[in-house]
């Protein structure tokens, strides 16, 4: 985890790649994920927020798409 990035931070991202996979094939959540990623560090505004709350480190990525996936397999 980069020490710019908080774990609430974290958590907040992976709530926000949990919301959108409803509306996606649960199997493609690495590659939402990583659309995510892509997504929030070219246009941090669009998702409103800064550049440093959207620079994401590989351990950062690493820890939200734990989290993801670890919550996915619960969602009924």
């Amino acid at each position: 985890m980069s020490k710019g990035m908080s774990r609430s931070l974290l958590r907040e991202h992976a709530f926000r790649i949990l919301f959108e996979a409803a509306f996606y094939d649960p199997n493609s959540l690495n590659g939402q994920a990583d659309l995510y990623f892509q997504h929030a560090a070219e246009d941090p505004e669009d998702e409103g927020m800064t550049a440093q709350q959207t620079a994401f480190t590989e351990s950062d990525k690493e820890f939200i798409r734990r989290k993801v996936l670890n919550a996915a397999a619960n969602i009924p």
